[in-house]
């Protein structure tokens, strides 16, 4: 009765760590997009709910006057972000999805863009400029990895001397390969 009684036990606690870890985020997470933008982005799992990640993205300008020639640039942009997502229990109530990390987050966010384009003849008239604030996002993974994210933000942007108040804005469509 007694080895009955340990059996239920140990696997009682087995589920129920199960159950914690699995309601938390990814250790790691690697993924590409492609669709909207070239990017490629790196989060790791911290705590149960946050993670710390770093990214490589495109960004895409153009620039058209009157009596000038259109010109386009393609930037490269470093990011560094750090995420606290906050829904998981919440999905997991209505049994919806929280595989790769999908949940909606508040994150605070920082990045870096030069100011020549990798592709194109339309260089920025500033030598670097830095983006740091506040972002609210979510991402959803569904099968074969398949991944979509929106982040929407308010933060402030220096450049060579310049400091503004700017809105941020991504749209991300890849794939989750971690």
């Amino acid at each position: 009765m007694k080895q009955h009684f340990f059996v239920v036990l140990a696997c009682m606690a087995m589920t129920a760590f199960g159950q914690s870890t699995s309601q938390g985020v990814k250790s790691q997470q690697f993924k590409v997009s492609l669709l909207v933008t070239p990017s490629v982005e790196y989060e790791v799992g911290l705590t149960k709910y946050t993670t710390l990640g770093l990214g490589i993205d495109t960004q895409l300008a153009f620039r058209e006057a009157t009596g000038r020639k259109t010109e386009f640039g393609a930037f490269l942009i470093y990011e560094a972000f750090y995420r606290y997502y906050y829904n998981f229990n919440r999905r997991i109530r209505k049994q919806k999805n929280i595989q790769n990390n999908s949940a909606n987050y508040i994150s605070l966010i920082s990045s870096f863009l030069t100011s020549n384009s990798i592709i194109g003849t339309l260089d920025a008239s500033n030598d670097y400029y830095v983006f740091l604030g506040p972002i609210w996002g979510l991402q959803r993974t569904y099968g074969a990895g398949f991944n979509w994210g929106l982040e929407l933000g308010v933060g402030t942007a220096f450049t060579d001397g310049e400091q503004i108040i700017q809105p941020n804005m991504g749209l991300s469509i890849g794939w989750v390969f971690l």
